[in-house]
């Protein structure tokens, strides 16, 4: 494998040391998010991949012209692209306030592991009942510093079982029990509804809010 960080990489030689002489072809496909770009050609030619049997997005193809070439590739990572549609719902009830995330994620470009949500300031009570549900979800754990403190702000990563590309959906839930919190002496009785946010997703993601 490539050195961690290698930006210019030596493309491994197979060679047969009895053979008088070396031709072929060689193909390379790089998994999504990764571009290259030969940056050194020596002793080989330019090929459409497809010729020798690569058709993948972004492959590269070239024939081998003598023993002693050498091939050198520029790698390149894309960051991934998230986009975030939202359908916030509060259910309201006598004493209890409950909130569901729906999220359609769309991720191109290169895959993610993780997603980080940013949810209102949550109550400890409001924090035992949080949970992140989906067919892709492992885990939601809430980020902290490198002391093991928690990050403020209400910052939370969620886990996928695998790298996504493509789409997901996923559910967000918690609720509040008791009194609704006052604004002020004349309002004793108010719900405020606090967007959450997806800091990498795109900002012209759509946000939707229903109140039940």
């Amino acid at each position: 494998p490539p050195a961690a960080g290698e930006t210019n990489w030596l493309v491994p030689r197979l060679e047969v040391r009895e053979a008088q002489r070396h031709t072929g072809s060689l193909g390379i496909q790089p998994t999504t998010g990764i571009r290259l770009e030969a940056t050194l050609e020596r002793n080989v030619s330019d090929v459409s991949p497809k010729t020798i049997g690569g058709n993948g997005e972004n492959a590269l193809g070239f024939r081998l012209l003598q023993s002693d070439w050498e091939l050198r590739l520029g790698v390149n990572k894309d960051q991934p692209r998230v986009r975030a549609d939202v359908l916030h719902t509060l259910t309201l009830r006598e004493g209890q306030t409950r909130t569901s995330i729906l999220a359609s994620i769309a991720v191109d470009r290169a895959s993610i592991r993780s997603l980080r949500v940013k949810l209102p300031e949550l109550s400890e009570k409001e924090a035992n009942s949080l949970r992140a549900l989906g067919n892709s979800v492992n885990d939601m754990v809430q980020v902290v510093d490198d002391a093991g403190n928690a990050v403020p702000g209400g910052l939370y990563d969620i886990q996928f079982k695998r790298r996504v590309l493509g789409r997901l959906k996923l559910r967000i839930d918690w609720e509040y029990t008791g009194e609704r919190k006052s604004v002020d002496a004349n309002q004793s009785d108010v719900e405020r509804v606090a967007m959450i946010n997806f800091p990498t997703a795109e900002r012209n993601s759509d946000y939707y809010v229903a109140v039940r």
